[in-house]
């Protein structure tokens, strides 16, 4: 669209109304981020609304399962370097190497 202006400069409009929020994933595999299944992840999206996103706490709390205070704690430790995210913790070993060692004799 271009202004009615002798040199033909095009116009930008811009609208007063916010894009609307949307309710689904804009692409395929989206829903990952919007249901988010481990712990980690939980509170990594709990951090990202509060820290990057800027919701209030209350909200990015409510968005994760979380109370306020958890997420203030969760907060704290990040700012603390406390938090790994992207680690899976792996269970350690069922059974003691001595005893299995032990019991094939």
């Amino acid at each position: 669209m271009f202004c009615h202006s002798p040199d033909l400069i095009p116009c930008v409009t811009r609208t007063a109304k916010p894009a609307p929020i949307r309710s689904g994933a804009a692409r395929a595999g989206g829903e990952f981020f919007a249901r988010p299944t481990g712990p980690n992840h939980r509170r990594y999206e709990a951090l990202r609304g509060y820290l990057y996103e800027g919701l209030p706490a209350e909200a990015a709390a409510a968005r994760a399962g979380y109370s306020t205070a958890t997420l203030r704690s969760a907060v704290r430790d990040f700012r603390a370097g406390k938090t790994g995210f992207f680690l899976n913790p792996r269970p350690g070993p069922t059974r003691a190497p001595a005893k299995n060692a032990a019991g094939r004799v």
